[in-house]
């Protein structure tokens, strides 16, 4: 019993600084999307005195409240390990189309760089395929609905950022 509930203090406190780091993190990217044209201005939209991305903060606040109540902490934690492995897999994928740009400058390059990318999507894609189907549908929902949201903003804004 004092073992289990050393174990539970510690991935309450891991979750709760994961949600905080969510909370400030989620609504600052929509905002970031939305100055560089990938989403409607009005996700530019701030608060007179906190100067927060307010639009993007209450719509944040709305999805993840959506998704705390209708579905169960163990689907809500596999959905958010499923994301976080997407975003971690895409990221390590454009690592190397990234690195052969001509205009890419790298502060620092790790020997074997490639590699290690390309074995961190593999091990990324095999972690995924052992995610349960319920889960992973609710990922791939959001994941095209974002897609349509950012090809959509693409086709009907014109950005100078392109």
């Amino acid at each position: 019993a004092p073992g289990a509930s050393l174990v539970s203090l510690g991935a309450l406190i891991s979750m709760s600084g994961t949600i905080n780091a969510l909370t400030f993190a989620s609504p600052r990217i929509l905002f970031a999307m939305a100055e560089n044209g990938q989403l409607p201005g009005i996700f530019l939209t701030t608060h007179s005195g906190f100067r927060t991305p307010v639009v993007a903060v209450l719509l944040t606040s709305a999805v993840t409240l959506s998704v705390a109540l209708v579905s169960s902490f163990v689907s809500a934690l596999t959905i958010s390990a499923i994301v976080r492995l997407i975003a971690y897999a895409t990221t390590c994928a454009a690592l190397p189309v990234l690195r052969r740009r001509q205009n890419a400058s790298a502060g620092f390059t790790v020997r074997g760089g490639e590699l290690v990318a390309a074995s961190a999507v593999v091990l990324s894609l095999w972690l995924l395929s052992n995610s349960p189907w319920s889960e992973m549908r609710v990922a791939l929902v959001a994941l095209v609905l974002g897609l349509v949201c950012y090809v959509g903003v693409r086709i009907c804004v014109p950005s100078s950022h392109s």
